[in-house]
């Protein structure tokens, strides 16, 4: 998951990208709003944790204008503004989530996996590294190149990214793909082949990783 921090307090902005960074998470920084429109140009993130009170363009104004653009990457606010006002102009500006200053990190991290859930439910695109899952068109695309997969290669892959990073034991995916049939367990590696050589081959770096005697995980 790539995470863009969007925060003028540099030593704020490294705390939170350590504690993310220990659960998987890569992040990117901006210092002001006018800095992180340009990166969201030249980047797709997961996820912007953006601050309100900002040099430049405030966080409002970069809200809008990427919703105006059409971006439609998610939005969490994060700021010391928290009175009733300033929270409904945000969620009007086009913020999915709003979360006072001071938060835990360990807070933060959940409202932000509540998120990526949220995606995942609504139909939205799930997107991990240059990869893109589009959950309701049942497409995979990397680097911009169609992905084929089975349905049963699809739904597994899905499972995985919507837990990624955490390592996915083969029991849970088993009985994930095959609730109420008796399956073969072998039948598991079938799958995990097909989005290996589909996903993977083709590319220099590979998302899918077998944990030897834990499970598997897409990172």
């Amino acid at each position: 998951m790539l995470i863009l921090i969007v925060e003028d307090d540099r030593d704020l902005s490294a705390n939170i990208a350590a504690y993310l960074e220990m659960h998987e998470m890569e992040c990117d920084f901006a210092y002001n709003g006018v800095a992180a429109l340009q990166l969201c140009e030249e980047n797709s993130y997961d996820l912007i944790i953006l601050d309100i009170m900002m040099p430049r363009m405030d966080g409002y104004t970069v809200c809008q204008t990427l919703q105006d653009r059409g971006i439609d990457t998610p939005i969490l606010i994060l700021t010391a503004c928290d009175d009733d006002q300033e929270q409904l102009r945000g969620f009007s500006a086009g913020a999915d989530d709003y979360v006072s200053k001071p938060c835990s990190l360990a807070v933060l991290k959940a409202r932000i996996d509540a998120i990526k859930k949220r995606q995942l439910q609504s139909g939205r695109k799930l997107s991990i590294h240059d990869m893109v899952i589009d959950v309701t068109a049942r497409t995979v695309e990397r680097q911009g190149q169609a992905i084929k997969l089975s349905p049963t290669a699809f739904k597994l892959l899905t499972y995985l990214a919507q837990r990624s990073p955490k390592v996915v034991s083969r029991e849970e995916l088993h009985d994930h793909l095959w609730p109420d049939k008796e399956v073969k367990a072998s039948n598991l590696n079938v799958h995990v082949h097909a989005i290996r050589t589909a996903l993977d081959k083709p590319f220099d770096c590979p998302l899918l990783h077998t944990e030897i005697g834990t499970g598997l995980a897409i990172r």
